[in-house]
């Protein structure tokens, strides 16, 4: 069994809705553990868990509230924290919550994903791959002009993030997340920056997930070549496109696509304009239930 976890809020809801769709797209099988923030993420999840052609128990619904069990300060930190702070701690405290759930067994892993995820190809690749693994992480990979950000944003993106539960994938969910109540800030680039110690802390246990299709994401993408297999997949240097991570992209009118990174036609047309397409038809559809 492939279990994934996530988490948003109304503002990024649609987008967590096509992550979903797109995910469920390869990996039907999976099952998804979906922490809505507010009472407007619920509700879009819960009438597209009715709606969207997906298997009933592809998506499970979850509040803050499962994780005060194993981290009892929650509510401090809400009160203490401002809104993306409190977000940016949970990923690690979701996985942590996965892991001690049961749903989990002995040996499997959890990957987390974020909200503004597409996946155009099977993620089931790099489950192969982290086959071996206690954790698994992505580099971001950025392109050369862009290698001074990883001093302030991080060698690893925290966009996708597998742990096994077994010994060190356990002691890494738990170190990670008291980090996260510790400090989770601009300074620590939220939760990402720790990602950067896993490799030394858990030695011979932690995969690399790199590649041209792998993390494709607004610092890199216009260091590729874009086009498309026989099976219309967008490829990037000649690998399929796994997921694109699609950052600093906002539904205003018209949509903000990057905050000054470059797009090649090529990204516009095989990425963000099927992208944009599918939020117009989801907004249409669900963006009454958002108000």
């Amino acid at each position: 069994m492939r279990h994934y976890c996530t988490l948003f809020d109304g503002g990024y809801a649609l987008r967590g809705l096509l992550m979903l769709r797109s995910l469920m797209r390869w990996d039907p099988g999976a099952r998804v553990t979906v922490l809505a923030l507010n009472d407007a993420a619920a509700r879009l999840i819960r009438e597209a868990s009715a709606i969207e052609v997906w298997p009933t128990d592809f998506v499970r619904l979850v509040s803050v509230g499962c994780l005060l069990p194993y981290f009892p300060t929650l509510p401090q930190l809400r009160a203490t924290r401002s809104h993306a702070e409190f977000c940016w701690g949970l990923a690690s405290m979701l996985l942590v919550e996965r892991l001690a759930s049961g749903d989990v067994r002995q040996d499997e892993a959890v990957v987390y994903l974020d909200a503004d995820l597409v996946f155009h190809g099977d993620p089931v690749t790099l489950w192969d791959r982290a086959a071996w693994a206690s954790v698994a992480i992505v580099p971001h990979q950025f392109a050369l002009e862009y290698a001074d950000r990883e001093s302030t944003s991080g060698r690893y993106n925290v966009a996708w993030v597998m742990l096994r539960n077994d010994d060190a994938g356990l002691a890494c969910a738990r170190w990670w997340a008291d980090r996260c109540v510790e400090r989770c800030s601009r300074e620590t680039c939220g939760d990402q920056r720790y990602l950067d110690e896993f490799g030394a802390r858990w030695t011979g246990r932690v995969c690399d997930l790199d590649g041209s299709g792998i993390g494709l994401a607004p610092w890199n993408v216009h260091a590729r070549k874009l086009a498309t297999n026989g099976a219309g997949i967008p490829t990037a240097d000649g690998q399929e496109v796994i997921y694109y991570h699609l950052h600093e992209w906002a539904p205003t009118s018209p949509f903000r696509r990057t905050l000054g990174y470059p797009l090649s036609e090529d990204a516009a047309r095989l990425i963000y304009e099927p992208y944009e397409a599918a939020y117009r038809e989801a907004e249409a559809r669900y963006g009454g239930l958002l108000k």
